[in-house]
């Protein structure tokens, strides 16, 4: 807890803590930021889920007042996680990021760039597969664009596609978790 020179309180509290009744002088919050409240061990059952769910409803966003707003920032970890089905709630706003925003249609390209970054009996597959790419890069990189270039490059990032496995990669970077109900098969 701090409060600032110019009498503003500052509190910082864990998912699942109590929240109710707080106050600075006769004020309640007028600023809640949730980040991150959910991790894979909270969406794990729908017990857990229900149980952050129920924090999220009765607790927090009654913790302030009618001129409080709630910031929830977070990765969908869960089709049914409390963050996707805030997405879901039509009192708030959401805005969705994604590391790639827009992915190749050069689908054969980066087929044969796969095969080659994932044989592993050749050492030099990192290599190798840069190479490629980079005869390749302008018909590779045609309509692509990453989220934040500087940062991850859309090369990187289909490196850690490939390496991290799909469904990660959707979950972590994409925002977009798997529904297990849309499967053929089971994740596991």
């Amino acid at each position: 807890m701090l409060v600032t020179k110019s009498n503003i309180k500052l509190e910082a509290i864990g998912s699942g803590k109590k929240i109710r009744g707080r106050k600075h002088r006769n004020w309640r919050p007028d600023l809640i930021i949730l980040d991150d409240v959910e991790n894979d061990e909270k969406v794990r059952t729908p017990d857990q889920r229900a149980k952050l769910d129920n924090w999220f409803k009765k607790a927090v966003s009654k913790a302030g007042d009618d001129y409080t707003d709630i910031i929830y920032i977070g990765t969908l970890l869960h089709y049914d996680s409390l963050l996707a089905n805030t997405l879901k709630n039509p009192a708030y706003r959401d805005i969705k990021y994604k590391a790639v925003i827009s992915f190749s249609e050069e689908d054969a390209l980066w087929q044969q760039w796969t095969e080659i970054y994932t044989d592993l009996a050749n050492d030099g597959r990192e290599r190798d597969a840069l190479d490629f790419f980079h005869m390749h890069e302008a018909l590779m990189l045609a309509v692509t664009k990453a989220m934040w270039e500087e940062k991850l490059s859309y090369y990187d990032l289909m490196v850690m596609r490939v390496s991290e496995g799909e469904s990660a990669f959707n979950s972590e970077m994409q925002n977009e978790p798997i529904n297990p109900d849309d499967c053929l098969f089971m994740e596991e």
